[in-house]
């Protein structure tokens, strides 16, 4: 009788099910928890990654700024910036570097949404606005105030501006005597914030300038009034001096020499000219801008009792205007206003024949002020320097740079933020001349 065969696999079978049967055991248990966590958090991490990046994208892309300067929400973001922000007290330390950063990012957004572009200045526009990385770079490594201070001035500088620029101390004190009593304005309210006025209270003017008006009276029948600045917290005292010179010396030549002279103070222009204009003047313009700077300016000129500018605000579409222009495109502003300038000749000073030198460093008001007494004086414009050709300093702007105070460090920005409707006017001369000793030469004029 055969015997039956073994299966030779029954023993190991019958060990596989029991030890199925078996629960795992707690460690394993815990790596399998673990593993899954690790996979729950690997998960978590790449939706979140994968919702972030394209966020980021999306978020620069509306808030882009167009080439043009100005976001896709235009002029409110500064507004909004303005209401917002929150400052901290920086009298008596230096500005962290958030600070300066906040600062910074303030200076590139304005300059970007309120200066004035034209066919003449677009270049160095966009080359300011290509300059934004680099300049908030050496922002971040800036170790003082001071440093800061000379990034802000070299970024403006690339706008090639003359009355686009940080406010000196000399400007600031004058325009805040003028304004400190019109509490209502915005220019006020820019020239008397905290922090602007507690900067320029600790800052220190510039040695061996002398910003004042001088007198000479050393020719027979002639005066040379020197003007290196325009202040009009001065302008009482100075022209009280004129008067009594002009009328003690029996004067019959006046000579105005503006050498040097850059400011932006166009109320003692405006003031001044009123002495020397053979009759009252009356102007009219279209003024195009692009932001709020401009348009706070005007509501000021609006409101202003006496103001010697006027206008309707009216606010108008500038994509409406009709009217091409060679000087610079329309759809690269949002509104245009009509102002007009009225001034009322003084009849106190009988006509005296008048004479006007600047040099390569006359800009901004200076170049107005000879202009208009040129215009409506019969001025005779002599200029002192080798080069022949028109600057961009002898173009004639007719309404006033705009101001913006920074949040934090309380500096003023001045601002290009308007540009008049028709062609560029640039101040011509009747004379040239390349001396170390340019009264010589008036004198020989007048003589």
């Amino acid at each position: 009788m055969k015997k039956k065969k073994r299966k030779s696999r029954g023993k190991s079978e019958i060990r596989v099910v029991s030890r199925s049967k078996n629960p795992p055991s707690r460690r394993a248990k815990k790596r399998l928890r673990a593993m899954y966590r690790r996979r729950r958090i690997l998960l978590s991490v790449s939706l979140l990654v994968m919702i972030l990046i394209p966020s980021v994208f999306i978020y620069k892309k509306v808030t882009a700024y167009g080439r043009t300067g100005y976001p896709a929400f235009r002029e409110e973001v500064l507004e909004d910036l303005a209401t917002r922000a929150i400052v901290s007290d920086t009298k008596g330390r230096s500005l962290t570097t958030s600070e300066k950063l906040s600062d910074f990012d303030k200076v590139y957004d304005t300059v970007l949404a309120n200066f004035a572009v034209t066919n003449a200045n677009r270049e160095n526009y966009l080359e300011f606005e290509k300059a934004y990385e680099e300049y908030r770079k050496r922002t971040l490594n800036s170790k003082t105030d001071q440093e800061f201070f000379e990034i802000l001035t070299d970024l403006m500088g690339k706008l090639g501006d003359d009355s686009s620029f940080i406010l000196d101390k000399s400007s600031y004190d004058s325009l805040f005597d003028h304004y400190k009593n019109m509490k209502d304005t915005n220019k006020s309210k820019v020239l008397g914030a905290d922090q602007v006025v507690d900067r320029y209270n600790r800052m220190i003017g510039k040695e061996n300038n002398p910003s004042t008006m001088s007198l000479d009276t050393s020719n027979q029948g002639l005066l040379i009034i020197k003007l290196p600045n325009f202040a009009a917290n001065n302008f009482d005292k100075e022209l009280e001096e004129i008067m009594n010179t002009i009328t003690s010396k029996e004067i019959n030549s006046i000579v105005f020499d503006l050498s040097d002279n850059k400011s932006i103070d166009f109320i003692y222009t405006n003031k001044l000219l009123t002495y020397f204009i053979d009759q009252d003047y009356n102007d009219e313009k279209l003024y195009f801008y692009r932001g709020n700077i401009f348009r706070n300016t005007l509501e000021d000129i609006k409101n202003i009792k006496d103001s010697t500018y006027q206008t309707a605000l009216a606010s108008n579409l500038a994509v409406k205007y009709e009217n091409p222009s060679d000087k610079f495109d329309k759809n690269d502003f949002m509104y245009y206003d009509k102002v007009s300038l009225n001034l009322k000749k003084d009849t106190s000073l009988k006509k005296r024949a008048l004479y006007v030198l600047t040099n390569d460093n006359t800009a901004n008001e200076a170049i107005r002020f000879a202009y208009l007494l040129k215009e409506k004086a019969d001025a005779h414009l002599t200029k002192n320097a080798l080069e022949t050709e028109a600057t961009s300093r002898e173009l004639v702007k007719f309404m006033p740079a705009d101001l913006f105070c920074l949040d934090h460090s309380g500096l003023i920005i001045s601002l290009n933020t308007s540009i008049e409707e028709g062609d560029p006017t640039y101040l011509t001369y009747d004379h040239r001349i390349n001396s170390d000793k340019p009264y010589r030469a008036i004198i020989d004029l007048v003589e």
